[in-house]
């Protein structure tokens, strides 16, 4: 696994991180765990479904997913606003 995805892993396990995550928001969290350099749409996508078939993101509609990273768990209903 590479350092940045790691990172954005780590990032994902946090108190804070967001329930409800955009295919957007994920890329701007990526480009940060690479030290604000931006990550090919190819490589997010395919860590994405990485994430999906491990149940680690847990997808929503098109483009919106449910952070399955963290500690307290998550529900459709937190997707819904």
């Amino acid at each position: 696994m590479k350092p940045w995805q790691l990172r954005l892993e780590e990032a994902l396990r946090a108190d804070a991180a967001p329930a409800v995550l955009s295919r957007d928001l994920l890329a701007r969290m990526a480009r940060s765990a690479r030290g604000g350099e931006d990550l090919p749409a190819s490589s997010l996508t395919h860590w994405i479904r990485a994430a999906a078939r491990n149940g680690r993101l847990q997808p929503v509609l098109r483009g919106l997913y449910l952070n399955r990273w963290r500690s307290r768990p998550v529900t459709l209903a937190d997707a819904a606003p």
